[in-house]
């Protein structure tokens, strides 16, 4: 059994099919190498070994000896020099997402989205603290009687890979889900 996805635009025409794979099966690799990933924060060097760069670069890492001080090189650039390893992520992992919050705990999740500045409707995804491997969406919303409040929701893993908040909708991928609820 195969599904396949339609997308209409003007008088263009796109059919996607879906290709399936047993759970016996080696999933497809990503076609991006594990040594590329992209700056999450902007760096300005301490050193003369060290490689500046901006939120957004995207690096190729070319040695991992020291844990928190990588090699890299700027594809921009061709610059090479020492970035601190938690400024970047693979560049095909959800850390690049600006929704994503991997370490936020559910109190500090309701701080950020409560700050001045967050309309209701703002929302972050994070792991979920009670339960290892999940994530939690959490919502900025207006409640008549209480005032701004936050609600969280949490998002439930499905046997073959993909996510859901509610069993009647469930997508492929968390940024499926976000581009489906925004």
């Amino acid at each position: 059994m195969f599904c396949a996805a339609v997308l209409t635009h003007l008088s263009f025409q796109y059919t996607d099919t879906l290709i399936p794979y047993s759970s016996s099966q080696t999933p497809p690799m990503s076609p991006l190498p594990d040594n590329l990933v992209i700056a999450l924060y902007s760096y300005e060097p301490d050193h003369n070994d060290d490689l500046g760069f901006q939120k957004g670069d995207k690096l190729k890492i070319l040695n991992t000896d020291d844990p928190e001080w990588y090699m890299a090189e700027s594809l921009a650039t061709g610059q090479r020099g020492y970035i601190p390893f938690n400024f970047v992520a693979k560049m095909d992992t959800m850390e690049t997402e600006p929704w994503f919050f991997k370490d936020l705990s559910r109190n500090d999740a309701m701080r950020q989205l409560l700050a001045p500045g967050n309309a209701p409707g703002s929302f972050l995804i994070r792991e979920s603290e009670t339960s290892k491997g999940s994530y939690s969406l959490s919502v900025r919303d207006l409640d008549p009687e209480c005032g701004d409040t936050v609600k969280h929701y949490k998002i439930r893993n499905m046997d073959n890979g993909g996510y859901y908040i509610t069993p009647r909708i469930a997508f492929n991928t968390l940024s499926d889900l976000v581009q489906h609820y925004s």
